[in-house]
């Protein structure tokens, strides 16, 4: 999972940039599912959750140039950079 805080006024922006991402994930092998939530209360808080077959599927998509160039945006879109999680499923 990870977490972002979208600048106030860059939510939109970053809900068409995630737009894409997804759109490009959901391609890519080893991804069973890739969503996007946003804090019902503040929409600047938004999360992605994210089921990839592998880490090693995960750490591909890392590098991937559809996420890297959304990261690389991350100074002007957000006011906090991401804060990833990583849970493996036990049950």
């Amino acid at each position: 999972m990870i977490n972002v805080t979208a600048k106030k006024d860059k939510i939109e922006d970053v809900l068409k940039a995630l737009k894409f991402v997804k759109s490009e994930t959901v391609k890519e092998d080893g991804c069973y599912e890739y969503r996007i939530h946003q804090l019902a209360d503040d929409p600047a808080q938004i999360l992605f959750y994210e089921r990839w077959e592998s880490l090693e599927h995960l750490n591909k998509h890392a590098k991937s140039n559809h996420f890297t160039e959304f990261a690389a945006q991350a100074d002007v879109l957000l006011d906090k950079n991401f804060d990833v999680k990583i849970y493996n499923e036990v049950i």
